[in-house]
């Protein structure tokens, strides 16, 4: 599976997951061992935002900064540079407000995927992002080099504008990059929540811890089929296993 799918079934996955427990009996915040009521909004909200910016993030994997346009414009160019990047943050900062909200530990490794400081750096604080250092290094894309799946960015030090470096960025590696590290951080979430809502032999916790060792497959580089009732699995290092249900065994 392409690595968008993977996150896209992780994120549809957890969704399931939280629809299951609001179907059982009981205020939401005491169902989710919530620390006010207003938390649960915040929960959905991101996960909408999840949901919404997979889309977004979808759509660059497969057109790039060009996009499906017939016409070669540069301005649509900037707008998809400027969106994925944005999308990217926007995926990264819901996925921290689901930790937060649900009392667990922040995750410091969403601060420290590369992509955050490409987006600081041309997305959000180009021409201030080194302000509060010595640097005083502002940045900018170079227009003549954005193409189809990477760009460059040119910075240069504020004390000394002669000075113009450039670097050039693999932009679909490091989306790709950021996906598999939400990938993991919604891993994480997904098994503490489970272990917290349900007890060892409930048939939810079977069932979610199920799930998560379909989708720890598919994270992996296997598959996992399901055809006439059954489910076929098999893992990027081993052989097909078949899981039939009961009436059929």
């Amino acid at each position: 599976m392409e690595t968008i799918d993977v996150l896209e079934s992780y994120s549809n996955e957890f969704r399931k997951l939280i629809n299951s427990r609001v179907s059982e009996q009981g205020e939401t915040k005491d169902l989710f061992g919530l620390t006010t009521p207003e938390d649960w909004g915040y929960i959905c909200t991101s996960m909408d935002i999840v949901g919404q910016t997979n889309e977004a993030i979808r759509n660059f994997l497969q057109f790039g900064l060009e996009g499906p346009t017939k016409y070669e414009n540069k301005g649509e160019q900037y707008l998809r540079l400027y969106g994925v990047l944005n999308a990217t943050y926007l995926q990264q900062e819901a996925i921290k407000q689901i930790r937060k909200r649900f009392g667990l530990e922040a995750d410091e490794i969403v601060n420290t995927i590369p992509i955050r400081d490409i987006r600081n750096k041309i997305g959000a604080h180009s021409p201030s992002q080194g302000y509060r250092s010595e640097k005083k290094i502002a940045y900018v894309a170079v227009r003549a080099l954005l193409s189809n799946f990477s760009f460059s960015y040119g910075f240069k030090k504020t004390r000394d504008i002669e000075t113009f470096t450039r670097e050039e960025v693999d932009l679909k590696e490091r989306v790709e990059e950021h996906c598999r590290t939400i990938i993991n951080v919604l891993d994480r979430i997904y098994e503490a929540l489970i272990k917290r809502f349900w007890q060892k032999n409930d048939s939810q916790y079977d069932e979610h811890m199920t799930e998560l060792e379909d989708l720890r497959i598919k994270r992996d580089g296997g598959e996992v089929l399901r055809s006439g009732g059954g489910k076929f699995r098999m893992p990027a290092d081993g052989q097909w296993t078949v899981e039939m249900p009961l009436r059929d065994r």
